[in-house]
């Protein structure tokens, strides 16, 4: 007698067994598919594989309190930095409204994209972006939905900081993911309003076997400053606090 006969002969003679014998591994296989997409989702996507990089530094004591804009510049001579990139969230109106359902952040157009290879937008939309002092981008689904076209005008009240901006939409990206945003030149605000401050940075490291090495040294660098620092890899800064918590944290505190 065969192997193969043998085994089946014994399957099958007690059915219940048999049958729950099946049910039980058909179940293990399936809970490790499933357990391999989460892990391919988290560690190999290209998405993840660019988030691993990724650095946040903000001040110690609070979000809302902000850093010097000079930080940048010194976070960027640390070995290992690709980008640093500004983030800020500027707290206003649009329309002369509170209820509007999207953020405006201010950033550098000519790093923020960097980190983010996801964002699908047209090479000429960047372009003008970068080249216009006013100009904004904007997730494609927040532009649908209030109906804007690229080269619309956008008035946005500052509240904190009193600035009004008068943004010009130059272009729109697709996500992934909806994004409930708008992002403009900050140094539009720092200009108008004589403020040099930012409320976090995005550091981009030139590998995640480096970030933990940069962010133990940016901490170092500001340890004895006034506005000392925090700084951790991006998956644990949102462990800690909630995108939408920091959304609506504002930056209540500048001055």
């Amino acid at each position: 007698m065969t192997l193969i006969r043998l085994v089946t002969r014994n399957t099958w003679r007690n059915k219940r067994r048999g049958i729950l014998t099946v049910l039980s591994l058909g179940f293990s296989f399936l809970l490790l598919t499933v357990m391999m997409s989460i892990w391919r989702s988290f560690y190999i996507d290209p998405w993840s594989t660019v988030s691993a990089r990724h650095i946040v530094c903000r001040h110690r004591v609070s979000l809302a309190v902000p850093l010097p804009t000079y930080y940048r510049e010194k976070i960027r001579s640390i070995p290992g930095v690709v980008d640093v990139i500004p983030l800020n969230l500027f707290d206003s109106d649009y329309k002369g409204t509170t209820e509007d359902d999207f953020s405006k952040v201010g950033t550098d157009p000519n790093e923020f994209l960097n980190a983010y290879p996801e964002y699908q937008i047209a090479p000429e939309q960047v372009q003008a972006w970068q080249k216009d002092p006013v100009g904004a981008i904007a997730g494609s689904e927040l532009a649908q939905k209030h109906g804007w076209k690229l080269g619309e005008r956008l008035t946005i009240e500052g509240g904190q900081i009193p600035v009004n901006l008068e943004l010009t939409l130059r272009g729109t990206f697709k996500s992934p993911f909806p994004v409930r945003g708008i992002y403009f030149n900050w140094a539009y605000v720092q200009k108008a309003a004589l403020y040099e401050k930012d409320q976090l940075y995005l550091i981009q490291a030139d590998s995640p076997q480096n970030v933990g090495r940069i962010s133990a040294a940016v901490d170092s660098m500001f340890h004895n400053s006034p506005e000392p620092t925090r700084t951790e890899a991006e998956k644990a800064f949102f462990i800690g606090i909630d995108r939408h918590v920091w959304e609506r944290e504002s930056i209540h505190s500048q001055h």
